[in-house]
């Protein structure tokens, strides 16, 4: 289904010199060389960035793609050739440079004796520039004297686009707007329509998506990713969200899988802390000896914070030693298990010197017969 809509532009100053570049741009799109002579050539201010009377926008990036595909489209007299009326066919002239340009709300009042009204947070007016040339034959005199004397006084763009709306964060609509990945498919001579100051008429081939409720969360989602840049210390945007999040995540991943062996052996230093804790409160009448009331103990001991359990531990061994000095042997596991690396060490680094330590009744089978 097209869909036709209409915004106009205004013709800005008279028929011009033609210029070498100019020409130059001119006859690559002509099949004969041309002379300066034989062309009328004017510029027309063909779009903005601002809010229409019909709530719509073009994005600026929209408007850079305008500028890209403008040059060698048709310039079309009698109306868009879409629309009702319209002429179809070539057009009477073409388009031979575009280009977009920025400036102040003021120097865009200046220009055109309009106010644009950009939307929020859009400090700065963009328009687009279209140069346009016919050929001046006898057929076209009519045209461009109504032209040069101001009677046609406003052209149309035609183009393809996306098309959504923009919500404020309760999800009503506050303006459409015509997104990037576009193409201007003409140009026309028209009537006044919504643009102010401007002109072009919006007779699109369009992709019109209607408002889906989810859409309206688009300022949530940019105010999410700041959010989440602001936590995360990184700066996200819509079109690097996914592999800076990605990324992140990855990082994280990563530290995860370093941690996960360092938190088991600490699971394990703590469940033998409580071990010990149970043990020697047994062993000094602090805690009961019957095995059920020993688990209910260390299950609930286990919950404390590992500082604490250490610092009971230490308490009940200390009591432990003091209450038996002479037969008190008994190890807790973790000093059990630095004793068992220390041996572990002390043979190891026997056997890879060679040598044997024979003072060592460990090392010298002999000694052991020594008082028998």
């Amino acid at each position: 289904m097209k869909l036709a809509k209409t915004t106009q532009i205004k013709a800005l100053g008279a028929g011009k010199a033609v210029t070498d570049e100019q020409l130059g741009q001119i006859n690559q799109l002509a099949l004969v060389p041309l002379t300066a002579e034989q062309v009328h050539v004017r510029r027309y201010l063909m779009a903005h960035n601002g809010i229409d009377r019909d709530r719509e926008r073009f994005s600026e990036p929209l408007l850079d793609d305008f500028a890209r595909t403008l040059p060698g489209k048709g310039f079309f007299v009698e109306g868009h050739p879409s629309s009702w009326g319209g002429k179809g066919g070539p057009g009477e002239g073409r388009y031979f440079s575009a280009s977009t340009a920025d400036m102040t709300p003021e120097e865009f009042t200046a220009l055109t004796r309009e106010t644009i009204a950009l939307p929020e947070g859009v400090t700065s007016a963009k328009v687009l520039w279209g140069d346009a040339y016919l050929l001046k034959l006898d057929s076209n005199t009519d045209t461009l004297a109504k032209i040069d004397g101001g009677i046609y006084s406003f052209t149309s763009i035609g183009f393809s686009a996306p098309f959504s709306y923009v919500t404020d964060e309760r999800g009503n609509e506050l303006y459409g707007e015509y997104k990037s990945r576009g193409e201007a498919l003409e140009g026309s001579l028209v009537w006044l329509g919504a643009q102010p100051g401007a002109g072009a008429t919006k007779s699109k081939k369009t992709e019109v998506r209607t408002q889906n409720p989810d859409e309206g969360g688009i300022q949530k989602m940019k105010e999410f990713l700041k959010t989440l840049g602001t936590r995360l210390k990184k700066t996200f945007t819509e079109d690097n969200a996914v592999e800076e999040i990605l990324g992140v995540i990855a990082e994280k991943d990563a530290r995860i899988a370093d941690l996960t062996p360092k938190a088991a052996d600490g699971e394990t230093y703590r469940k033998n802390l409580v071990e010990d804790v149970v043990r020697f409160g047994a062993l000094i009448g602090e805690i009961p000896t019957e095995e059920a009331t020993q688990k209910v103990e260390a299950d609930f001991i286990a919950t404390w914070p590992i500082e604490r359990v250490k610092d009971l531990r230490d308490r009940h061994e200390a009591k432990a030693r003091t209450k038996f000095p002479d037969k008190f042997t008994f190890q807790g596991k973790d000093q059990a298990a630095r004793d068992g690396k220390n041996k572990e060490a002390e043979e190891k680094a026997a056997t890879t010197t060679g040598r044997k330590d024979y003072t060592d009744p460990k090392q010298n089978e002999l000694l052991g017969l020594v008082g028998k």
